[in-house]
């Protein structure tokens, strides 16, 4: 089974490349997973008209969210056919979340 990249993969990514995390990009581009796993690209389709069409959704006017749309597809390219780049890139994104305080008092 082909792993791809969590919505923390990509927008820690977009953070880097484009200076924001465009989180409900990615959240929309894949939000037909949770019904239907890696067989979600077999009905929302996976391509760069389609990220167009989000990214002038959530983010009209913003050039840099169409560049994070189609990215996301990139990304998603990139990450099945090298798992070794994907477990790295994991870690990363990983080691880039802030720790949060305990905010219960004593």
């Amino acid at each position: 089974m082909i792993e791809l990249p969590s919505q923390l993969v990509h927008c820690k990514m977009s953070v880097e490349l484009f200076g924001k995390s465009y989180y409900r990009i990615h959240r929309a581009i894949d939000s037909g997973y949770f019904f239907k796993g890696s067989q979600h690209r077999n009905y929302y389709p996976h391509n760069d008209l389609w990220a167009i069409a989000i990214a002038h959704n959530f983010y009209p006017g913003d050039p840099k969210a169409v560049s994070a749309a189609c990215f996301h597809f990139e990304l998603d390219e990139l990450c099945s056919v090298n798992p070794v780049f994907h477990a790295q890139l994991k870690k990363w994104a990983k080691s880039k979340v802030k720790k949060r305080k305990s905010k219960k008092k004593l």
